[in-house]
């Protein structure tokens, strides 16, 4: 571990990361104290950039998060630990279940009465978009409804113009939590989607390899990555943004379903994926 310690001390040089203190948990994670918490993006992709030299995926946590504790799931010779045989099992499911069957997202379905209209339905200038919903939809859902009004917006510039602040609005970066202390997790793996094995979110607790399933399938959409973990929050970067249209909108759905406290209607956040590359999904009891 010592030899993997001065690695990373080299590989971090001139980096805003460069001295800072660092330590070993047993399991194989590498920890480094004093990030700043205003700026841990900053450090998070100092750490990202020197991926490729020390194979270590970074992730920033809370200083007295529980995902810190020396190996969480027990010892790594444990079935339930992350040991050999239980990291190799979660990367074969990352890559093989399907992470949406376990969200329940029915409430997509349920009717949308007037009331509903209100929240779900923006007032936009020069249109009655709640009106030609009554119209046009005989039988409104939460569904139909956002669909309706994300693909009304994008077939007209006025519209367009009106909500082009929702990206910062949704997931910039400048609204993203910051706790009073953070630290910066490395973890023994490079995989975008393995970081699940040593983090949680409240949506899918428990079941890593759900979350590792969601992680593999943004990755490979959107070269999606985790930035911080608050274990009822998560943080991504995206390096490619969906297309407009009909890949925006699934995934639209698919953080949606993920993150239940996210505030965002999905039509928003349809368009915020495509003007934007942060994303925050929000999950809690």
């Amino acid at each position: 571990m010592a030899d993997d310690i001065d690695r990373l001390r080299t590989a971090l040089r001139g980096t805003p990361l460069a001295d800072l203190p660092i330590r070993a948990i047993p399991d194989g994670r590498l920890v480094m104290s004093r990030v700043s918490p205003q700026d841990y993006l900053t450090a998070w992709r100092a750490a990202r950039a020197v991926l490729p030299v020390t194979g270590r995926r970074p992730v920033i946590v809370e200083s007295d998060s529980s995902l810190l504790e020396d190996e969480p799931w027990g010892t790594p010779d444990e079935d339930d630990g992350p040991g050999p045989a239980w990291i190799a099992g979660l990367d074969e499911a990352a890559r093989t279940i399907d992470p949406w069957q376990a969200r329940d997202t029915s409430w997509l379905d349920e009717v949308c009465d007037d009331e509903d209209l209100r929240f779900h339905v923006p007032d936009l200038p020069g249109v009655e978009l709640r009106a030609e919903i009554r119209q046009d939809l005989a039988a409104p859902t939460i569904r139909s409804v956002n669909r309706y009004v994300y693909d009304r917006v994008r077939a007209d510039p006025l519209l367009m113009d009106a909500t082009e602040s929702l990206a910062d609005q949704v997931f910039s970066p400048h609204r993203w939590w910051r706790p009073r202390s953070v630290e910066l997790m490395l973890v023994p793996r490079p995989e975008a989607h393995m970081v699940a094995a040593w983090t949680e979110f409240h949506s899918v607790l428990g079941m890593n390899d759900v979350l590792a399933a969601a992680l593999w399938r943004w990755h490979r959409a959107c070269e999606a990555e985790m930035v911080a973990c608050w274990e009822t929050m998560l943080l991504l970067t995206a390096g490619r943004r969906p297309a407009p249209g009909d890949e925006a909108w699934e995934l639209a759905v698919q953080l949606k379903g993920f993150a239940t406290n996210l505030e965002p209607n999905p039509w928003e956040i349809a368009l915020a994926v495509t003007r934007g590359d942060e994303w925050f999904l929000h999950d809690r009891p």
